[in-house]
């Protein structure tokens, strides 16, 4: 701290002395001035007024001497701000730091490895407050361009590759060399030049040529043909082993009709050229390809009644499904007559449950009568049965049943219980419990009651009702019921204590005999229900149980009026009936009606443009006739059901004919104008836009402004209305 006084107090003195010399400077001017009385008069000298600059040059000495001492002043205040004002130390001596290296100029080397100067400098921070440089390098080298310089590729010496190119006569020899002496390394360039080479070599004299091949199609001729249509003899093909054309000998091929060469001939003529040369036939090879005509369009088949099929030179001609071949070889529609198609569901069955009817229909679509064929006969609906499973019956309780009390005196329990009745055909089964134990109060009693026997329990109490303090009681299982030990023929034994018995509950657990067997129901008629100590036979549909007996019996349908509906006869079957006709009758599709071939219903004609809908009744057949959409009958004809009565319909009864259905407007037209009020401006109105048609009719709208049409683009004067015209056609007559 002393050390701080000391430089703050040296300071101090600096800086009053700095002033101090700075204001005697700016004084200087008046060192020969004085100070004069207020009655003396100032006087200079020419030299004075010479060396002043200024006019403050000339003040006063009095003002020179003010000067320097604000400047002591001044001095003495800044160094105290400076050093003594908060009265701290110094600042330590901070010691200087290396900044980060920096890399100098190019590496010495291009590849192979060479150097580059890097540098750093004591700046980071440099040394200050008498801190200490920093230590250590200020340049260095480090390694660079590492990687290796390039090998340019040297071609190796030549070798020979294969054999001479001719068989007789002057050839090639092919050479090779390799760019391994040395192979291009490390971004090297290549070697400059050929891989491969050929010098000329020779062997013994030609030969001459075999006749050369004739394959599909292809046609010889000898010596060069020039056109197209040559009247040149075909040279014949020739299998000889020996040579029958000499060196550079001639020969032209082509192909026959129904062929193409492979490789097309030269511009002008149809046929390649041959050479023999030295032994082997050399050209274009005489390969002539099948024309595909149908693919081409080349064929004379009709593309809309027949199908091409292509042969090696030629082609064939077959009849698409539906045309058949005539005399001529022309294919003609063949003429197809209806087929119904399958049956398929219309609607849906009149009942969920116990057995009801649905539609089913078929189309005379398999096939589709054409080309002048006969529609399908018969009907197309029928009626089958459907959902004949049982209805669901849902399971019904009893009413409770109280089981004797416990004990004979005392207070005891007893059981209150009840069954189920059903469920039947996947009815909902009964909710709740069957049994429930409540309490029974019979009076105080010295002695123990026999227990009551509840869920089969049977007491081995011979002919007693009451037992002493004691006294054993055992027990067994009724019929239906077995004992739940693993022993069944094992019974723990309850003892009379004080008037109550002591014990296990004796208990029995119902026997399943409908799952074990051991039941008489017959399952062809009846189901087997399991109950609380029994089972139960319930008669399946089609059979009941009369009164008195155990085993369901078969129900006679036809001897209900309710159920029987035959015409003629019924048979009674197991669970059903079935309707039979007598002798020189036919049974209908209802099942139920039956009808003498002589007085059998013909079909109804089906009007043109309308359908018929026919159901069986029991004196014939009901039929209802009815028109497409937009179509009517025509003439006056009655459209109630027509019905056939012993193989007459109505309409033939009464000398009438099945009327087609014809078109609602018949052909017939009206026009009329209508005014649809004021719309306002034709240019902005919008209300005459027609938004709906008239079936087979022509609908138009234009603007009139004062009597006057009007363009639409137009803009007419006044206010407008719009005229709707329209024709439609009305029904004849």
């Amino acid at each position: 701290r002393a050390t701080g006084i000391m430089k703050s107090l040296f300071a101090i003195a600096l800086f009053t002395f700095a002033s101090f010399c700075f204001l005697n400077l700016v004084a200087d001017g008046f060192q020969r001035t004085r100070f004069m009385e207020d009655s003396e008069t100032l006087k200079f000298d020419q030299n004075d007024l010479q060396k002043a600059s200024t006019v403050t040059d000339l003040q006063p000495a009095s003002h020179k001497r003010g000067k320097r001492i604000i400047g002591v002043l001044i001095g003495v205040a800044i160094g105290c701000a400076i050093f003594c004002g908060s009265g701290s130390d110094p600042p330590p001596p901070q010691n200087g730091n290396w900044a980060d290296w920096r890399q100098v100029g190019e590496c010495s080397q291009p590849c192979g490895g060479g150097e580059r100067k890097i540098v750093r400098d004591c700046n980071n921070p440099p040394p200050s407050h008498g801190g200490g440089p920093c230590e250590g390098l200020s340049e260095d080298y480090i390694s660079c361009n590492s990687d290796h310089c390039p090998i340019n590729g040297g071609w190796s010496s030549w070798t020979k590759q294969g054999v001479c190119s001719e068989f007789c006569g002057h050839g090639t020899q092919t050479l090779i060399r390799t760019c391994s002496n040395p192979p291009p390394q490390y971004r090297g360039v290549p070697c400059v030049g050929a891989e491969r080479d050929q010098e000329l070599c020779k062997i013994a004299t030609c030969k001459g040529c075999f006749h050369p091949p004739v394959p599909d199609g292809a046609i010889y001729y000898s010596g060069p043909v020039e056109v197209t249509n040559t009247t040149e003899e075909p040279f014949p093909g020739n299998t000889s082993t020996t040579a029958v054309f000499e060196h550079e000998d001639v020969l032209s091929f082509g192909c026959h009709e129904g062929y193409r060469p492979e490789t097309p001939p030269p511009e002008g003529s149809a046929f390649h050229t041959l050479m023999c040369n030295k032994g082997t036939w050399q050209g274009v090879s005489p390969v002539c390809n099948d024309v595909n005509e149908c693919a081409e369009g080349l064929s004379t088949c009709d593309p809309f009644r027949s199908n091409c099929s292509n042969s090696k030179g030629s082609f064939n001609c077959f009849c698409k499904p539906g045309y058949e071949a005539d005399e001529n070889g022309e294919c003609k529609a063949i003429v197809i007559h209806g087929g119904w198609g399958n049956w398929f569901p219309s609607g849906i069955c009149t009942v969920t449950c116990g057995g009801g009817e649905q539609r089913y229909e078929r189309r005379c679509d398999n096939p589709i009568p054409q080309n002048g064929g006969l529609p399908c006969s018969g009907d197309d609906f029928k009626y089958e049965p459907c959902n004949t499973n049982c209805c669901p019956v849902h399971g019904v309780w009893s009413d409770w049943i109280d089981g004797a009390c416990s004990t004979t005196c005392g207070i005891g329990v007893h059981t209150r219980f009840r069954s189920c009745s059903g469920p039947f055909c996947g009815g909902r089964e009964c909710t709740g419990e069957t049994e429930v134990i409540v309490n029974c109060d019979l009076g105080s009693c010295s002695g123990c009651l026999v227990p009551v026997e509840v869920n089969g329990v049977l007491y081995n109490k011979g002919d007693k009702s009451e037992f002493q303090h004691g006294d054993e009681l055992t027990y067994t299982c009724s019929r239906g019921y077995k004992s739940p030990m693993e022993d069944p023929m094992t019974f723990p034994s309850i003892t009379c204590e004080a008037g109550v018995w002591q014990g296990d509950t004796p208990t029995c657990d119902d026997v399943d005999e409908c799952a074990e067997g051991h039941v008489d129901c017959n399952p062809e008629t009846s189901i087997c229900q399991n109950t609380l100590g029994g089972f139960v036979c319930h008669c399946k549909t089609g059979y009941e149980r009369k009164p008195g007996e155990h085993q369901c019996t078969d129900i006679n349908e036809c001897e209900d009026p309710s159920i029987n509906h035959c015409q003629h006869e019924c048979q009674n079957l197991f669970a059903s009936f079935q309707c039979y006709c007598r002798a020189g009758y036919e049974l209908q599709d209802d099942g139920i009606s039956c009808v003498h071939p002589s007085t059998a219903c013909s079909d109804l004609p089906i009007p043109g443009n309308g359908s018929v809908d026919c159901n069986p009744v029991p004196s014939g057949q009901r039929c209802t006739l009815t028109c497409d959409d937009g179509y009517i009958f025509s003439g006056s004809y009655d459209p109630s059901p027509q019905t056939c009565t012993d193989g007459v319909w109505r309409y033939e009864e009464e000398g009438q004919e099945i009327p087609d259905c014809v078109d609602i407007f018949g052909g017939a037209f009206l026009s009329m104008d209508v005014f649809a009020g004021d719309v306002g401006d034709c240019d902005t109105s919008t209300d005459f836009m027609v938004t709906d048609s008239v079936p087979d009719g022509d609908v138009s709208a234009e603007c009139i402004s004062d009597g006057r049409r009007r363009r639409r683009r137009r803009r007419a004067l006044g206010r407008l209305r719009l005229k709707v015209t329209f024709s439609v056609r009305l029904p004849e007559g």
